[in-house]
């Protein structure tokens, strides 16, 4: 969901290098650099009279999934310290 998200909010210019996790956004600040040390540049103004509004749900369930994801990843990351750590001990 985070990659398809991110690829569809950006028009598909997402940023391979950026991640999203519970407290990021998906897109770079205009006027900022990404990864390629390239300018990210603004390419289309929001029309903020006919902007739509934000099912408030499908957020909400976003959100969740990036918390449950940041979750999984601190799990993972802490099951190969101690891997590693058991392994050094040998």
């Amino acid at each position: 969901m985070r990659s398809v998200s991110g690829m569809t909010f950006s028009n598909k210019k997402k940023d391979s290098s950026h991640n999203p996790y519970f407290s990021s956004s998906l897109l770079r600040m205009p006027y900022t650099f990404n990864s390629k040390n390239i300018e990210v540049k603004i390419i289309q103004e929001i029309d903020k009279e006919n902007m739509p509004q934000i099912n408030s749900e499908l957020l909400r369930g976003f959100r969740l999934w990036l918390v449950d994801n940041d979750i999984r990843e601190t799990r993972k990351a802490k099951n190969l310290i101690r891997i590693h750590q058991n392994l050094a001990k040998k």
